[in-house]
């Protein structure tokens, strides 16, 4: 049997639903790993008939997008902690200047078990508008020079916890409360940086603070952090 050429390029879906006409998937990993058991005998040698294989196997999902514009990406709501076999655990967005705009984000599906599905606590995760090139500010109003920033990184963590069956494998599991982080860095123009509403700051470098260097001009950084609850998403 000849084997058929391999395609180029990405093929599969789009397991977390983001692409669309402003950004592509570029990048999609799909790998599965299982946990494996032995037993050891009184002289610490293994007891090979003992071994155990294929234990709470679990598929670990990771995609990159990248932008396909120069103008705007628009704000998007997506959905996470549904019932269903796969879950999002995290999105981050990276902006940099003089580059397209980046997106990854991570999850998880399980193989056999108990349970087939994850619990249901559906919860809706907003992502701002953002530039489809250059150092975003994610319209958070953060006060410095929008000309002056360098990079802007907005980060969405999802709390996830899993349990598995008295054989090891897969029983139940539930997404549980959303984390927000963002994080720019700025060439320094002597403007302090704005907490936008609902925000806490994390991390913040005043106008002449930051790193400086004999070979390029002082840079600050800037990081705020927002936590929700359970926050549900619109009616369809």
């Amino acid at each position: 049997m000849t084997a058929s050429a391999p395609a180029f390029g990405v093929s599969a879906s789009d397991p977390f639903g983001i692409a669309d006409a402003s950004l592509v998937l570029s990048e999609l990993q799909q790998s599965t790993a299982y946990t494996t058991a032995i037993a050891n005998a009184g002289d610490g040698e293994f007891i090979p008939g003992s071994q155990k294989g294929l234990i709470n196997g679990q598929t670990s999902l990771s995609a990159t997008y990248r932008s396909a514009t120069v103008g705007t990406i628009p704000a998007r709501s997506l959905t996470a902690g549904g019932a269903s076999p796969s879950a999002l655990t995290g999105l981050s967005i990276s902006t940099q200047a003089g580059q397209h705009a980046t997106v990854s984000a991570s999850g998880h599906a399980h193989v056999a078990g108990t349970g087939t599905n994850h619990n249901a606590r559906l919860r809706a995760i907003e992502l701002p508008a953002f530039d489809g090139f250059g150092a975003s500010d994610f319209g958070l109003g953060i006060g410095v020079t929008p000309a002056y920033l360098q990079s802007g990184t907005f980060t969405v963590e999802i709390g996830h916890t899993d349990e598995v069956d008295k054989d090891g494998n897969f029983l139940c599991g539930t997404s549980h409360s959303c984390k927000y982080t963002a994080e720019f860095e700025a060439v320094d123009d002597s403007v302090a940086w704005t907490c936008p509403s609902g925000w806490v700051i994390a991390a913040s470098d005043a106008p002449g603070a930051g790193r400086q260097s004999s070979s390029t001009h002082p840079r600050r950084t800037f990081r705020i952090e927002k936590h929700e609850g359970l926050v549900s998403p619109a009616a369809s």
